[in-house]
């Protein structure tokens, strides 16, 4: 990158995506970021369960143990999310969401039908993208493991302070990178998708 770059690039000003959650409305970035997406997509299929059934326990200064009910539907619903993210979300300048794009992702309908796919007792192992081949008969994505730092709420402090900024990974300039970290999706001329969601609630 040169200041020759910098001085030709323009930001662009996008309007928030915004979704319900509960009684709350949640609002992120919308692509070319995938966090806003993934992270509705996530908490509308969580809608569909009633998590409050499962608290944490020992809570304290350092967190609290999480219910194993609780982080098994949380996960899959991430499996689910993350897979959608991966096979369909990019820069918006060069790809489009497919069927109802965006909107039909964050859908109480869509995310319903998810939802859906969850075993109370049994893991996925894998989640597939769920919204039909677009023109191009683009292939879906199975989902690879999820970053560590997703997990950061559930790890004593202490351990915290040894978790890399894994994000890192997503410089690597290749279209898909899979890494012992995750997944890293580029949009086709090297533009990555920024991964690390900011959302208010």
């Amino acid at each position: 990158m040169s200041t020759a770059d910098l001085a030709a690039y323009t930001p662009e000003t996008r309007e928030a995506l915004c979704a319900p959650y509960r009684d709350k409305i949640v609002c992120g970035m919308p692509p070319s970021s995938s966090g806003g997406v993934t992270v509705m997509e996530t908490l509308g299929i969580l809608n569909n369960f009633d998590l409050a059934q499962y608290p944490p326990t020992e809570v304290g200064l350092d967190g609290g143990l999480p219910n194993a009910e609780a982080v098994h539907l949380i996960s899959e619903a991430e499996r689910l999310a993350y897979a959608d993210r991966d096979a369909y979300i990019g820069d918006p300048a060069f790809v489009e969401v497919p069927a109802g794009g965006v909107e039909e992702l964050i859908s109480d309908v869509y995310t319903g039908e998810r939802s859906e796919l969850i075993d109370p007792e049994h893991s996925m192992g894998q989640a597939t993208a769920g919204l039909s081949q677009d023109e191009q008969g683009r292939a879906v994505q199975d989902l690879q493991p999820l970053p560590l730092s997703k997990y950061l709420p559930f790890l004593p402090s202490r351990m915290r302070q040894v978790v890399v900024a894994d994000h890192l990974l997503d410089f690597e300039g290749v279209h898909l990178h899979l890494s012992k970290h995750g997944v890293s999706v580029k949009s086709p001329d090297g533009r990555q998708d920024a991964d690390s969601p900011t959302t208010i609630a």
